[in-house]
């Protein structure tokens, strides 16, 4: 997942509550929990508390772009969140299923 952002983070809770799906929801980016400059607002903004992802069951993988704020056409998005850490973790999980939420990240390429 991109970063943390109010319905996908609602909808991996629901999957982490059921009974036979055990879930570890990947974070490219603290964008929106932590104050920072929206390019979108042209502002410094705060979307969430942290508080949103405190039962589910996550990562942050570390971003090598020079880019830090997602958004801002397709090129810049494309290039604002590369995270090839993301190989290692699948790699090594051996996951069963992959949700892959997008493809507009470098990171969605990757997986």
């Amino acid at each position: 997942m991109p970063y943390p952002i109010h319905y996908h983070v609602d909808l991996c809770k629901v999957l982490n509550n059921h009974p036979e799906i055990e879930i570890m929801v990947y974070f490219c980016s603290d964008f929106g929990i932590k104050s920072g400059l929206d390019k979108t607002f042209d502002r410094v903004v705060k979307w969430y508390d942290e508080k949103i992802i405190d039962d589910l069951p996550h990562k942050f993988l570390k971003n090598y772009s020079p880019i830090k704020t997602p958004g801002g056409g397709i090129l810049i998005s494309l290039l604002s969140l590369i995270n090839p850490g993301i190989v290692f973790e699948l790699k090594k999980n051996k996951y069963d299923a992959i949700l892959v939420l997008g493809y507009n990240y470098f990171t969605n390429w990757f997986v």
